[in-house]
């Protein structure tokens, strides 16, 4: 009987492992640019419990937007990220410190970056200064 019950708990264990490896596996599989879905929506989650007063769930989903934010910023290997990555890191403390108020603005601020470094991709600029250089008009969100 004790045996058997081993292996049924080895089963199960081995299941969970192939489950957490499959749920994984489309994120490791995406390569760089997997993380900009993530950090928009991590930051539009911050935003919707910020507006709630949810402190703490605001610096949860900022806390994970800041991690792909980061990690996008490494893979781009410049600068332009700097923005967004202070916006959040903002957004956390504030929501770690029970100011959801404040929180929330920080991360509406990551959202425009987020918006604004998506227009500026799309339209194959650098950064925010070589667009504003061009006399182009704002992006319309």
């Amino acid at each position: 009987m004790k045996i058997a019950k081993f292996f049924n708990l080895s089963a199960a264990m081995a299941m969970v492992g192939i489950a957490a490896m499959f749920i994984n596996l489309p994120t490791a599989l995406a390569g760089p640019g997997k993380h900009s879905m993530a950090v928009k929506t991590h930051t539009e989650e911050a935003v919707k419990h910020g507006k709630m007063g949810h402190a703490e769930e605001l610096a949860t989903h900022a806390g994970e937007a800041l991690k792909h934010a980061k990690a996008m910023k490494d893979s781009a290997g410049d600068g332009h990220y700097d923005s967004l990555v202070s916006a959040l890191e903002s957004a956390v403390k504030q929501g770690n410190e029970g100011n959801a108020a404040v929180a929330t603005e920080h991360a509406n601020m990551a959202l425009k970056h987020i918006n604004d470094l998506a227009g500026h991709d799309e339209m194959g600029h650098g950064s925010h200064k070589d667009h504003d250089d061009m006399g182009a008009a704002p992006h319309k969100h």
